[in-house]
């Protein structure tokens, strides 16, 4: 059960404060049932108030009833609002921004409202030629919105204005002054966040929208953006100068020159603040301002950036565009170019707020806008989305680059999928169906169509289609993750693999889509779709290859051996150099269950098991002369046979090992497999091969304490360690290639369903040492910063820390393992700097959690200055066994 801690934020019509309640429960037991209950809690607390589970609905923003579980938790998913209403009200009666919030710190106490309003200019007097309001009349029934928010701002009723307009987004989703009156009655409930949210709708309504901006820049600087602010401040009084003044029209949302004077005295401020921010980063820094010859110097550089773009090496190009930006505010290249960096590292925010700015001078520009309704999709801002599509069918020379006809099939397309993300199926589906009519083969129409499918659980529909989307874009990932979805339905599966029977060669095509659906999480579907590709072509080493990885996955480790046996005795005389199948099957025919191979028993010596196998010693293979490298299908077959003993070692038949070492040793040594394809599977073989030489046999029936991890608790694996009461074995929970960054809930890449099969098959009760986290430093971080995920190796740490214990805790939870964990080991000498400062994160969240135990060992596996110690080296990537003592003395403190 996946548990989560959810901060509602509760804010009752009519009320000057705010309630924030916390609550903790399970993804599935977040019912309407809860939400409703928790609700009233909170409120008849503070209020008082006569309301009941059954007198109330929930409704979204759209004032549209929520009903069931899933549509509620689809609401919860995308950090929409949600509001709850009397059942004998016509208004909402406490809408509750948001209720997917997470926070970990106790709830806060309420929010004292302040009185001070931005106050509007009057509206102007309308002289039958004005049409300013006339698209919002319809919210209010003829009357404009001036009409009813001026008395209340006049009057300070904040709260009531918030209603107001909140009811007549209902009616109208695209008043522009509906937006802005919201945004400045939540801007004067101190909501400052949720008033930019409302600023941004409005500004993409009406890009030059002056109370607007200026609006915007005051919450900017309440929310410590200070640059933004500044930079904001610069484009408000470009677009006064260059429109407002030259106009001989005014409009109700332009300023005047008191408002102006108060920009200036904004940026100013917000210069100084920014200044101070930057001066404690940087002592060099001198301003925000730049000379013209700077300046004219620094937008030629836009060559440079985009190569370091193109290059990803995002951190170096982001201070260089930011400071362009900062001498010319509205270079449309710099913004797009800043919307695309952040847009990458998934900071789509970022993103939409320069995009925001470039709308300001180009409004017009089908481009920016593009791009901005993309950035609001991938912030699942779906109802944005909609409105920018929507509205770039209306834009002159939107059809300059592509015909017309094509153009508009594209943003219908998207128009209709950004409707079906909010839950508008019917009004998706119309546009699907005129699409299709008019083009049965446009690929968005037939993605917008398998979604469709998808919801509506027709699952071989939307596997049939998914199929045909891969064929035309094989590297889409939203197709990908369509095809994963539907395809663990079994009706789905049988129609998948009866059509890929269809084509020449089926397995190639079998193959591609199995490899497809297990980075997508259908690891099991995987399997079945690679024993296929085994059937069909049973010479192939590189299908039986992908076949028993497969099953490692999904912790099958004998029928991943016995597939391996099968393809050896199908394949006798395939070879490496002298050695045929036929000798390495001979070497391990008599082994029909793994564990059956352990030698926990007394008296029973590893080599004497070893040598009882049937092997000719005297035959031993040879290899390829040394100036010939071995091909393709060949190195898939060594691959196989690496990964045999990495599955004897997982499960513990440590016996059969020698027998195919003996075997494999003459036709490997001495060739550069670290360069090929098959390096990680010759890795894991080659250091297995070295751990058995430290080994002590036997190994006698001892309790079991699992060593959970990646290839790191290899080392540890079938050691003996004892306590003052207790002897006991290390029993390896093997997790290949996982980051803690694969663990994180909305992650279905493979590696998290092979942390989720193997770790929990230890008992319930187990004792269990962690040791993930090394491929995070050594692959993970410097990337992430390098591309402006995250501002700093600390600041991308703690988000993997954080998923890692998370996901401690709730399996702990579950399952009552008592959990031990392991620093990451500082082996490799390029990544210890990262690992060292890893690890004192990681330490300091375990210690804050009383039911997980830290073995405090990591200072005394280094030198004085700070290299590994030699007893601790074995092959340059993981740790000697050597170190157990220090491992067996901290956990005695546990035990």
């Amino acid at each position: 059960r996946n548990f989560r801690t959810m901060r509602l934020y509760l804010h009752l019509q009519g009320s000057e404060d705010e309630i924030s309640v916390v609550v903790s429960v399970t993804d599935a037991d977040f019912t309407l049932s809860i939400l409703k209950q928790k609700f009233v809690e909170a409120v008849q607390k503070k209020h008082q108030l006569n309301l009941s589970v059954e007198s109330i609905s929930i409704q979204n923003a759209r004032g549209q009833s929520i009903n069931s579980d899933n549509e509620l938790r689809k609401l919860v998913s995308d950090k929409d609002d949600v509001f709850v209403v009397r059942k004998d009200a016509s208004s909402p009666a406490s809408p509750a921004p948001p209720v997917a919030s997470v926070a970990a710190t106790p709830a806060k106490e309420p929010v004292k409202v302040k009185k001070e309003a931005l106050q509007p200019a009057k509206a102007p007097q309308s002289n039958g030629d004005d049409s300013d309001d006339d698209d919002e009349n319809k919210a209010f029934g003829g009357r404009s919105v001036w009409e009813i928010a001026e008395p209340l701002v006049q009057s300070g009723n904040f709260e009531e204005l918030e209603n107001q307009m909140t009811n007549g987004l209902f009616e109208d989703q695209t008043g522009t002054h509906l937006y802005y009156f919201r945004a400045l009655a939540r801007w004067n409930l101190s909501l400052h966040q949720m008033a930019v949210d409302d600023l941004n709708r409005c500004l993409i309504l009406e890009p030059r929208h002056e109370k607007g901006l200026l609006l915007k820049i005051r919450c900017l600087m309440k929310l410590r953006d200070f640059a933004g602010a500044h930079a904001l401040g610069r484009c408000l009084r470009l677009i006064h100068t260059k429109f407002s003044a030259a106009s001989a029209k005014r409009e109700s949302w332009q300023l005047q020159q008191a408002d102006l004077d108060a920009v200036t005295q904004i940026m100013a401020e917000a210069e100084q603040k920014w200044a101070q921010v930057r001066r404690e980063a940087d002592p060099n820094f001198k301003s925000l301002e730049t000379s013209t010859l700077q300046a004219a110097v620094l937008i030629q550089s836009l060559a440079i950036i985009e190569q370091l773009m193109q290059k990803q090496h995002y951190d170096q190009a982001l201070p260089a565009l930011l400071e362009i930006l900062n001498i010319e505010p509205m270079q449309r290249e710099t913004l797009v170019m800043l919307s695309e960096l952040y847009s990458q590292a998934d900071k789509h925010s970022h993103a939409v707020e320069y995009l925001m700015r470039a709308t300001l001078f180009h409004s017009n520009d089908a481009g920016v806008r593009e791009r901005l309704a993309k950035e609001f999709d991938s912030s699942k801002s779906y109802g944005i989305a909609a409105s920018l599509w929507a509205s770039l069918l209306k834009i002159p020379g939107l059809n300059s680059i592509f015909p017309a006809e094509t153009r508009s099939k594209d943003i219908l397309g998207k128009l209709a999928i950004s409707l079906r993300n909010t839950g508008e199926i019917d009004a998706a589906w119309n546009l699907i169906v005129t699409i299709l009519k008019q083009d049965d083969e446009h690929f968005l129409a037939l993605l917008g169509y398998a979604l469709v499918m998808f919801d509506r659980k027709m699952y071989d529909e939307s596997c049939k289609v998914a199929l045909r989307l891969l064929i035309k874009d094989s590297k889409n990932s939203v197709v990908r993750e369509l095809l994963a979805d539907s395809v663990k339905d079994t009706k789905a599966y049988q129609f998948l693999l009866s059509q890929l029977m269809l084509v020449p060669r089926p397995a190639s095509g079998i193959g591609f889509v199995a490899s497809t659906v297990k980075d997508w999480g259908a690891v099991d579907e995987s399997a079945k779709l690679y024993a296929e590709c085994v059937k069909l072509e049973p010479q192939s080493a590189a299908f039986c290859l992908n076949y028993v990885h497969t099953l490692e996955v999904l912790n099958e480790h004998d029928k991943a051996f016995q597939a391996l046996k099968d393809f050896l005795k199908r394949n006798p005389t395939m070879n490496i150099g002298s050695l045929t199948c036929a000798q390495v099957f001979n070497a391990i025919s008599n082994v029909d269950k793994l564990a059956d191979f352990k030698n926990w028993l007394p008296g029973k010596d590893l080599v004497d098991k070893a040598r009882r196998l049937p092997i000719d010693e005297s035959k031993l293979p040879t290899a390829l002369p040394a100036d010939k490298m071995y091909g393709d299908e060949t190195l898939d077959l060594l691959a196989l046979l690496c990964t045999s003993v990495k599955l004897c070692y997982a499960v513990g038949a440590l016996s059969v090992i020698p027998a195919i070492v003996s075997l494999v040793e003459p036709i490997r040594q001495g060739r550069p497999f670290h360069q090929t394809t098959i390096r990680n599977e010759h890795a894991y073989y080659c250091c297995i091969m070295q751990l058995m030489e430290t080994l002590k046999m036997p190994i006698v029936n001892k309790q079991t304490i699992y060593v959970a991890g990646d290839s790191h608790s290899m080392s540890p694996a079938w050691r003996p360690i004892k306590t003052t009461t207790q002897e006991y074995v290390l029993q390896p929970l093997l997790v290949t290639g996982m980051k803690c960054w694969h663990i994180r809930e909305e992650s279905k890449f493979y590696p998290k369903v092979n942390f989720y099969r193997v770790v929990p098959s230890a008992p319930a009760g187990s004792k269990i040492i962690m040791m993930f986290g090394e491929i995070d430093c050594r692959e993970g971080f410097l990337v992430s910063v390098q591309k402006c995920r995250y501002d700093s190796l600390e600041a991308a740490a703690l988000v993997t820390i954080n998923i890692y214990i998370d996901a401690l805790l709730k399996l702990q939870q579950e399952k009552h393992y008592q959990l031990f964990i392991h620093p990451v080991l500082p082996v490799i000498d390029i990544t210890r700097p990262i690992v060292t400062t890893y690890n004192k994160l990681l330490k300091k969240r375990v210690l804050e959690t009383p039911s997980l135990h830290w073995l405090d060992f990591f200072d005394e596996l280094l030198t004085a200055d700070g290299k590994l110690k030699k007893d601790y080296e074995l092959d340059g990537t993981h740790i000697h066994p050597n170190y157990l003592p220090l491992l067996e003395r901290e956990l005695q403190k546990h035990l």
